[in-house]
């Protein structure tokens, strides 16, 4: 693990009767600048940042390795996620793939919104944006976005064994062979996948194929528990 020197985070844990035994309900303190936008709701998705370099908050979250986000609009779950994996990529070197069922252009990627998230944290001089990727000057953690469905149809997918991040957004329109394809596919320890998405239905490939499964964290999160929330969505 490359970490840059002159930056460190600390978790500060704090003892809470009521935590449950992976300590997701314990407090987290991140530096400043770090928590931009932070919606309370989402920690669990914080921890994992902080406990990249926090061996005892490791311990904690080790237990989990799918992260099921879901939510409407005004949520604030994609933002948050955009967030996450930009500090991850300051402080591990590692590479995050940004994924969704079909993608067929870099528009229709979330690049776009972590390169203003990156601008938004004051970053840009830690990042190198280019056509397809976003790389970390410091770690060499980069950034790759493509589809699910077109990389298995060019056997894309095969390559992604060096990746321990993802984030799998809109995945409700997942398919199940996607998600046969990208679990067994993303071995390495540590794993994290996250999925943001806005099921209407349990038979959504993405509620079936993970149900029952181990090391499955769910969140379910309103616009109302999102403090920097519009308020034009909050009229509506």
């Amino acid at each position: 693990m490359i970490l840059d020197p002159e930056l460190e985070i600390e978790a500060e844990i704090v003892d809470d009767p009521e935590a449950d035994d992976y300590g997701f309900e314990k407090e987290i303190e991140l530096p400043d600048g770090m928590d931009i936008g932070y919606i309370p709701k989402l920690e669990p998705l914080w921890h994992i940042v902080a406990a990249i370099t926090d061996v005892l908050l490791y311990s904690y979250i080790k237990a989990y390795e799918i992260f099921l986000v879901k939510g409407g609009r005004g949520g604030g779950k994609s933002e948050s996620v955009a967030q996450i994996l930009i500090n991850i990529a300051r402080v591990e070197k590692t590479r995050i793939l940004c994924t969704r069922e079909v993608q067929s252009s870099m528009k229709d990627s979330v690049k776009t919104m972590i390169e203003e998230w990156i601008e938004t944290m004051g970053l840009q001089d830690e990042f190198i944006i280019r056509r397809d990727t976003i790389i970390n000057k410091y770690t060499g953690t980069d950034f790759v976005f493509m589809g699910m469905k077109g990389g298995m149809q060019n056997n894309t997918i095969k390559s992604l064994k060096g990746f321990k991040y993802v984030w799998y957004e809109e995945a409700h329109s997942a398919t199940i062979e996607s998600l046969e394809k990208l679990d067994p596919t993303i071995r390495i320890d540590g794993r994290v996948l996250i999925f943001t998405y806005n099921s209407e239905t349990e038979h959504d490939a993405i509620e079936q194929y993970f149900d029952g499964k181990n090391k499955v964290y769910r969140i379910h999160i309103n616009y109302y528990e999102n403090p920097f929330c519009p308020q034009v969505l909050v009229d509506l």
